[in-house]
């Protein structure tokens, strides 16, 4: 799964969701005001930049630019936003969306 909603996930989750997915989850479990939401999960990250092949590239950009750390992420965040989404990752996050909206969603 590459979606997980906030409701759905708690700090022992945070291999999946991430540092800032596995808080919102906390915050949502323990009932604080959290807006409705989800994360795409570390395995959707994956997806995408396997897609790409982009680990070469990160890799390079971090082991041997003497740019700074800020100016590389800046363009490790280019590289990821300038790739496409795979679709099945896209649908994903469509359906988390309309599910979001309450509407009826298709799969």
């Amino acid at each position: 799964m590459t979606v997980l909603f906030f409701n759905q996930i708690n700090a022992t989750d945070i291999e999946k969701a991430g540092g800032k997915g596995a808080n919102l989850g906390e915050m949502t479990q323990a009932d604080f005001p959290v807006p409705k939401g989800f994360c795409i999960t570390t395995e959707g990250y994956q997806k995408i930049i396997n897609a790409e092949d982009l680990y070469p590239q990160i890799e390079i950009l971090l082991n041997t630019s003497s740019n700074s750390l800020a100016e590389n992420a800046k363009k490790i965040q280019q590289l990821i936003v300038d790739i496409p989404m795979p679709e099945d990752l896209a649908k994903e996050i469509r359906h988390a969306y309309r599910k979001l909206a309450g509407e009826k969603t298709i799969t």
